[in-house]
């Protein structure tokens, strides 16, 4: 592989799920990290089981797959697609999908390489499930712009933020799940910190407009 990239992926729900991939990760920073037997385990699919694919929306002229599966230790795992560079795969207990809320989310992004270095990133994304309880899915971006999002049959979720909407301030900052009525369940914070290298320049974190925190 050509090119290189910072990539990130943060469970955003009760645990952090460990995540593969050929990328520089931060992923499962608060969860131990399986061995290679221990993470071949995890990640083989139960014979009885049926990989489905989810959400995979196309951004940047590229597919955004996802997929899910049952392993053999009866546990959900998610498969998510960053074109180009990496697959990362994190397996779940399913009972312990909802446990933190009746939303599950993990949330990541990229920065790509470039003759320069640059500050901002490339593209953002959260993906997951939303449990049936809610009926109503929507990311509410820090320039207040609000992008109802699609839930397949099983709850399934995937967004992806575009280099120009970055760059434009429709930066995704949280998740609002509401019931049937109109009423909200869970409101969950997506936001992504600084890239390295604007870490190292000393820039603050982007902050949602008053309007909408």
């Amino acid at each position: 592989m050509n090119r290189k990239i910072l990539l990130i992926a943060v469970a955003s729900g009760i645990v952090a799920m460990a995540f593969a991939g050929v990328a520089l990760s931060r992923a499962g920073s608060d969860a131990p990290i399986a061995d290679s037997a221990q993470a071949a385990e995890a990640w083989r699919k139960a014979s009885s089981s049926e990989e489905k694919t989810r959400p995979s929306p196309r951004v940047d002229g590229q597919t955004w797959g996802m997929r899910s599966y049952t392993n053999v230790r009866g546990e959900l795992c998610l498969s998510n697609d960053v074109p180009g560079e990496a697959v990362g795969t994190g397996c779940i207990p399913s009972e312990r999908l909802f446990a933190d809320g009746p939303v599950f989310a993990v949330r990541g992004a990229r920065q790509e390489s470039a003759p320069q270095a640059k500050q901002e990133w490339d593209n953002q994304w959260v993906y997951g499930f939303a449990h049936p309880s809610i009926k109503q899915l929507t990311l509410l971006n820090m320039d207040c712009s609000i992008i109802p999002l699609s839930l397949d049959e099983d709850g399934a979720f995937k967004y992806v933020a575009a280099r120009a909407e970055i760059q434009a301030g429709q930066v995704p900052f949280k998740l609002i799940g509401r019931g049937s009525s109109g009423q909200v369940l869970v409101e969950k914070d997506v936001s992504i910190g600084l890239s390295r290298n604007a870490e190292k320049a000393g820039r603050e974190a982007p902050r949602p407009k008053e309007a909408c925190s």
